[in-house]
């Protein structure tokens, strides 16, 4: 989120996901909700979005070391590719949610045009605690906010974004998942009618997360590499939405 960057990930992954779950997660079914999100300035090829809320360019100023280092790993025989693609391998330059040199966040693309409907409450300060149940069916959602245990009802269905780590958790804290896990640290799912169908209990939850390693390589600059001192980069940005100070990356 910090840097900006755009990366779609891996296309094996989300075929993997189609195996254990249905086809809707195959790589060929999600592309089409990615070309949704995305408005790519300057789109070059036919599987970006071009008419998304959520704007993606290419960095507008890279830095000078970027380009070296992508010309090194070229020079040792090491694929240098285009952002994005279904099966990016060897080394690149990702793509950034910025919009004409200032970033662009999910709040601009969606929140920002829908704050003025009178069906959209955004509450601060909450945390979801479990999902309500009757049944099998998902009916509400209890939170707490300021201290105070609270609830509320859902009219259609419940949705849950809490991305990779805390929509699972939230399932396993409202008992959805393998039920010997469950019972080892103490998770009740809310009770169903007397008589009514349990919740579902699908032993996969919180079981298939895979790791990815990343290494950080860091060195010094001089100051004269980095670009920093002075007002020359800031009046850059402020004026033309260009230089050192696009990307928040040092």
């Amino acid at each position: 989120m910090n840097a900006m960057m755009w990366v779609r990930g891996f296309a094996a992954d989300y075929d993997e996901w189609a195996e254990l779950a249905d086809d809707s997660w195959s790589f060929g079914k999600v592309v089409e909700y990615f070309r949704r999100i995305e408005n790519v300035e300057g789109a070059a090829t036919d599987d970006a979005g071009t008419t998304g809320p959520l704007t993606v360019s290419r960095q507008r100023s890279p830095r000078p070391l970027t380009g070296a280092y992508l010309e090194a790993a070229r020079e040792t025989g090491f694929p240098v590719e285009r952002a994005n693609t279904a099966q990016p391998e060897g080394f690149l330059q990702t793509m950034v949610t910025q919009k004409r040199g200032a970033r662009w966040s999910t709040a601009d693309a969606y929140l920002a045009p829908a704050r003025k409907r009178a069906n959209l409450t955004v509450l601060t300060e909450a945390a979801a605690t479990r999902v309500l149940f009757e049944g099998s069916a998902a009916v509400g959602v209890e939170y707490v906010q300021g201290g105070a245990v609270r609830t509320v009802r859902a009219r259609k269905e419940v949705v849950l974004a809490g991305g990779t780590i805390n929509t699972p958790q939230l399932l396993m804290l409202s008992g959805i998942g393998d039920e010997q896990q469950l019972r080892a640290r103490h998770r009740r799912a809310s009770p169903p009618p007397r008589g009514g169908p349990q919740p579902v209990r699908p032993p996969g939850v919180d079981a298939r997360l895979p790791r990815r390693s990343g290494y950080p390589l860091r060195r010094r600059e001089a100051p004269r590499a980095r670009q920093l001192p002075g007002p020359a980069p800031r009046d850059a940005h402020l004026e033309c939405r260009r230089g050192v100070r696009v990307h928040p990356q040092p």
